[in-house]
């Protein structure tokens, strides 16, 4: 009697009730699995703090032994995943920065043998396991393997940035070129790892580096340098802006645009006002923004000129500049004249027009202005 009630039952449930009876059956088993694997997760998780704990304490009892000058013969007793595991706390360690403890730590990483550990992984097929050797290797202050960085120029880029950064710190001028020309600069957001890299360049060798310039192939690693050198207020400087002013590279121009508003001299002054008139819309761009940064009121003038320009962030970047010019505590407001020139009404028309901009400019400019403007604003290049 209870089999056939059974087989009723069951044989009464249609197939649309089957599909979502399975259905719910497997999200049930799918949550219980997630739960399950967080719990692996949490669980290897405390492990991996609780090894870690244990190896800092290992870490502070080899540091004891440092001290009292015994000498560390342990290391290759160490089982090889535990001194991978070693070498990594050692390396995370050195890169927290703790100064009471970094010689220390980089002597002990040293006498362990994870220096030639990390070389001979840096010499690996494998991109990404030279890429994290060369990365430990750049925490030690005193490494430096000229042929090994080198060779590394010629591999990913992400290995020839780590090599270029250390050949900055200690390498040839003639190593520092090869390896910034290994180096792809495709837009402006690429800059960056350039300007880190000459921040680590002494001012002996990144005055070299500008004397021989045209070695140099990347237009935007060439304006790094000079830019890179306005800031350090190195000796001929200028001497170089107007030799470069004329370059046939646009990037290079703008460059000298920039570097010229970092010296915020007389004879930068007179670069930008002849880079002004550029036939190149970006480096007038550019020359409006450096003047931004002059308090001279005769660059009023040629600024009220270069309003008129067909280019719209070129119109903008001299209002802008205009706007910047009168605020600056230098002058006390424009002269109601300038030699004839437009009367103090007439200039002061960049007011409105900074007003406008959203509306008047996009129109004037056409159909690229009418774009750009819903966009984003001016492009700014990377000064320092």
């Amino acid at each position: 009697m209870l089999l056939v009630a059974t087989s009723a039952m069951w044989g009464g449930i249609s197939a649309a009730q089957w599909s979502v009876f399975f259905v719910l059956a497997l999200e049930f088993v799918l949550l219980g699995m997630i739960v399950f694997g967080l719990y692996l997760q949490e669980q290897r998780q405390e492990r991996r703090e609780q090894t870690r704990e244990k190896f800092r304490r290992y870490v502070d009892l080899l540091i004891d032994k440092l001290d009292s000058q015994e000498e560390v013969v342990i290391g290759d007793a160490i089982p090889r995943g535990k001194r991978r595991l070693l070498r990594q706390l050692l390396y995370e360690e050195m890169v927290q920065d703790r100064r009471e403890r970094r010689p220390d730590l980089l002597r002990l990483y040293e006498q362990l043998g994870f220096i030639e550990d990390d070389c001979r992984e840096a010499r690996s097929r494998n991109w990404r396991v030279k890429l994290l050797a060369l990365r430990r290797l750049y925490v030690i202050p005193d490494f430096y393997d000229r042929q090994l960085l080198l060779e590394g120029l010629s591999d990913h880029y992400r290995v020839r940035l780590v090599c270029a950064h250390i050949l900055a710190r200690r390498g040839e001028v003639a190593d520092l070129i090869e390896a910034l020309n290994s180096l792809s600069v495709p837009s402006n957001l690429m800059e960056q790892p350039i300007y880190s890299l000459l921040r680590q360049v002494d001012d002996e060798r990144l005055g070299v580096l500008l004397e021989n310039l045209g070695l140099l192939e990347a237009g935007r690693v060439r304006r790094a340098v000079m830019v890179s050198a306005a800031v350090r207020q190195l000796p001929g400087i200028l001497t170089h802006l107007q030799e470069l002013k004329s370059s046939t590279d646009v990037h290079v121009r703008v460059g000298v645009c920039v570097s010229a508003g970092v010296l915020q001299e007389s004879t930068a002054l007179s670069l930008l006002l002849d880079l002004l008139v550029d036939p190149a819309w970006e480096v007038r761009a550019q020359a409006a923004k450096s003047l931004s940064g002059h308090d001279d009121p005769k660059v009023l003038m040629p600024l009220a000129t270069t309003m008129n320009d067909p280019d719209f962030w070129v119109r903008q970047s001299a209002a802008m500049a205009m706007h910047s010019v009168r605020s600056a505590p230098g002058p006390k407001g424009l002269p109601e004249s300038m030699n004839g020139g437009p009367s103090l009404e007439d200039l002061c028309h960049f007011d409105d027009y900074l007003k406008i901009t959203a509306d008047w400019v996009p129109r004037m400019a056409g159909p690229r202005g009418r774009e750009a403007n819903k966009t984003s604003p001016m492009p700014v290049e990377v000064s320092s």
